[in-house]
């Protein structure tokens, strides 16, 4: 009984693999063997005494339990070497030793205290063994069997008693019918001859888990993300494992239901989902979506609708007003996965039920295929919400930042609470009361939500609250640079002042500011200290002297090329390290040429401070990543070389400027392009062949979020009236709501979410409508 208990410790974490002792074990050796040689005379052995016991644990044939409690007197290191090496030295008496062969082998115990040492040595052999005995899991019809004592060896055969088999160690078995099943295990160990049979009698107590695999697909078809969601499908109550293809190409496999990725070009895809168990076997069921992909920036097929709730609370408007049609297309509204017989773009939704409620938006091509599709959900009510959140906050006595946020305030059938601060998530309780210290004096928007006991989420309510304390905490922004090292092409840090790094800020009017910088020493580390509390910006690039600096492009944290496209650090309660690593344009090689100049505004030579600053990106557009990059000389010429044939776009990135791309195609007739000039301007970087009138505010039409998908967090931009933005998960959960007013921006924190895609829906004028974040 003891050694199990001891086994069990042993499982948990106390056993030390030998291999860990392959550097010391030679100086522990000879060390111990000097000190026996020394001290083991007669009168030391009589002092004390090395006895041990060894047994084979009976739960597993391959642990031996050794228990040296008869070593006398009683000694606090016991040091055991096994066959021939220092395994550990321990110090109680009771040890677990894990063996890997089977075979004979030796276990020696030395003992030693105040001056005496002792050894003895056992031989135990391990006999190959092939234990059949298994243990299962019943979850209504699904039975779930393990085999874990079993030799490495053995090959596993479970015949499951209703005429079905099985293959593995862990295998599952969904059963067609409730009864009782007499399952037998087979174990066969053709290495070391042996083999052993198990059988057992297992109840089932529930009918067949219907397998059934949905499928919803929604393209972007701005940016060409394609967005599949299989989290409606049903299937078993244990892990099961969606494994998504593209064009029947494996494109990954996971557990959370969710797959976003990048469209390369315009045609029809084949998106198809398989569920399969949690080592990729027995799939029980498939969903196959065909969607027609028109291209990026293509707004000819665009699923969009608006919705809201009716004063009663069990109706839905929808109007699709705002969704396009391509030519001879037509639209098609799915309600809780059933296509509707009524296809207006605007309507009335009735649910007799409550609870939450999935309404989709398909458009078609000409020919019936889906080309892009829209999801919302919803929760109706019968008449009111199940439970109403409130706030009362108040300042602990004798502080002046310790602040008591209480929600108890809130109805009964309320019985979970997040709270946040400025739009960051900081608790979920159980608990209505939360105590939170601020660590500075400013104004703070404070939100409490609730949710019902079911997981039902009520409304929002937010307080204001003005904080006047002498406690200010400023913060270390730090990290490491990776780069492409040219040899190797692996990611490796650069070295001192190897890399250049700025600290930026929004300013006034939307300018960003580069308010500090810094160089790398010698271990590719940056550091900015003493930040206040505000939102930041990081880029890095090589400097010219560095022997990769040709095709490491210049990068903001933390992928982006262009200063729109960076990802914003919100320093806020927390220490930051943020590494990231370079983009990487190589250059494959080929016989392009493109060269020009970079100008300063009316044509002039880019000779201004700001002029050393731009950087010209190529782009490659069948992959939509860098494949070389330079920047202009002190007379603003600049050139890419030996560019390989293919389609590119220039882009010319300055902090706070627009860019507008030169296009560029090399091939058989034409592979040098000279006089690719490009001007800039307080507002954009372009071409001097665009048009001279471009302002920033002109790309600007709708709500942009970006990066998507989004990683730490994603910023929002307002280029509308005023609105109101809630962000939920695909059940209803809120996970934070703001107003925001006209060309307003705000950058949302996701680093405690759950991966998945969430929904952003923007109110404004009584009308709302919604957009999609993926969080990876």
């Amino acid at each position: 009984m003891f050694f199990w208990s001891f086994a069990n410790i042993h499982k948990k974490g106390f056993v030390i693999n030998p291999n860990n002792f392959s550097i010391m074990k030679g100086y522990i050796l000879s060390a111990i063997l000097a000190l026996i040689s020394i001290f083991n005379s007669d009168k030391m052995s009589a002092q004390c005494q090395s006895c041990f016991v060894a047994t084979i644990d009976p739960q597993s044939p391959y642990n031996v339990n050794v228990d040296a409690s008869c070593s006398t007197p009683s000694v606090y290191n016991y040091e055991w070497i096994v066959d021939g090496q220092s395994y550990i030295s321990f110090p109680l008496p009771y040890m677990q030793i894990p063996f890997y062969t089977f075979g004979n082998h030796t276990i020696t115990l030395v003992v030693y205290d105040a001056g005496c040492v002792d050894s003895s040595t056992q031989i135990l052999t391990l006999a190959p063994n092939c234990q059949a005995a298994f243990s299962y899991t019943v979850a209504s019809n699904l039975v779930y069997f393990s085999n874990s004592f079993s030799s490495p060896y053995s090959v596993y055969t479970y015949d499951f008693g209703d005429g079905t088999t099985g293959i593995g160690a862990s295998p599952y078995h969904n059963y067609p019918t409730p009864g009782t099943y007499m399952v037998t295990c087979i174990t066969n160990d053709s290495i070391n001859n042996c083999t052993d049979t198990s059988s057992s009698v297992v109840t089932v107590t529930g009918n067949p888990t219907t397998c059934q695999a949905n499928l919803l697909v929604y393209t972007d078809p701005f940016t060409g993300t394609l967005y599949a969601d299989a989290t409606s499908s049903t299937y078993g109550q244990f892990s099961t494992n969606f494994n998504f293809y593209l064009n029947g190409v494996l494109q990954t496999t996971t557990q959370s239901g969710y797959y976003s990725g990048f469209l390369p070009s315009a045609g029809a895809y084949t998106v198809t989902v398989v569920l399969t168990d949690i080592f990729g076997n027995n799939p029980c069921d498939t969903a196959t979506q065909v969607i027609n992909y028109l291209g990026p920036n293509n707004g000819g097929c665009y699923a969009c609708f608006s919705s809201w709730n009716n004063m009663t609370g069990d109706s839905i408007y929808v109007d699709a007003s705002c969704a396009y049609l391509p030519t001879g297309g037509s639209m098609e509204w799915v309600i809780n996965g059933i296509p509707s017989s009524n296809n207006s773009s605007s309507q009335l939704l009735g649910f007799p039920t409550l609870g939450y409620q999935t309404i989709g938006l398909f458009i078609k091509d000409s020919s019936g295929n889906v080309c892009d599709s829209n999801y919302q959900y919803f929760y109706t009510y019968v008449i009111v919400p199940p439970c109403n959140s409130c706030l009362v906050i108040s300042q602990v006595g004798g502080s002046t930042s310790d602040y008591i946020f209480d929600a108890t305030c809130a109805n009964s059938n309320a019985s979970f609470y997040y709270f946040s601060v400025n739009n960051n998530y900081i608790a979920s309780s159980l608990n209505p009361v939360f105590n939170y210290s601020f660590t500075q004096s400013g104004t703070y928007d404070i939100c409490v939500q609730s949710s019902d006991s079911s997981g039902t989420v009520c409304n929002q309510v937010c307080q204001t609250i003005v904080v006047n304390t002498p406690t200010v905490t400023n913060f270390t922004l730090a990290g490491t640079i990776f780069k492409y090292d040219n040899n190797t092409f692996a990611q490796v840090p650069t070295t001192a002042n190897e890399a250049k790094v700025y600290l930026i800020k929004l300013g006034t009017g939307g300018i960003l500011n580069a308010i500090d910088s810094t160089t790398t020493n010698a271990f590719g580390q940056y550091a900015f200290t003493n930040k206040p509390i505000d939102d930041y910006r990081i880029k890095a690039a090589l400097e010219v002297t560095s022997p990769d600096y040709s095709f490491n492009v210049p990068t903001y944290y933390q992928s982006g090329n262009m200063w729109f496209d960076a990802q914003v650090i919100t320093l806020f309660g927390n220490s930051y390290n943020r590494d990231f690593v370079f983009n990487f344009g190589y250059n494959t090689g080929g016989n392009g040429f493109i060269g020009g100049n970079v100008y300063a505004g009316a044509n002039k030579p880019a000779r201004t401070a700001s002029a050393t600053e731009v950087t010209l990106i190529l782009m490659d557009v069948s992959t939509n990543k860098p494949a070389a990059y330079t920047k202009p000389d002190i007379n603003g010429n600049y050139s890419f070389l030996n560019i390989a044939d293919g389609a590119y776009k220039i882009y010319g990135e300055l902090l706070n400027r627009a860019s507008i791309p030169e296009n560029i195609v090399i091939g058989a007739t034409t592979q040098t392009h000279t006089n690719k000039n490009f001007v800039f301007t307080d507002n954009v970087i372009q071409p001097t062949s665009a048009p001279a009138s471009v302002d920033i505010v002109s790309l600007k039409s709708d709500l942009v979020m970006f990066p998507n998908p989004a990683t730490n967090e994603f910023t929002i931009i307002n280029t509308n009236d005023a609105c109101t933005l809630k962000i939920m998960d695909m059940v209803g959960k809120v996970m934070t709501s703001f107003e925001l007013k006209s060309n307003e921006r705000k950058s949302i924190n996701v680093t405690q979410w759950t991966k998945g895609i969430y929904v952003v829906q923007e109110e404004s004028k009584g009308t709302v409508k919604s957009k999609k974040i993926v969080v990876q």
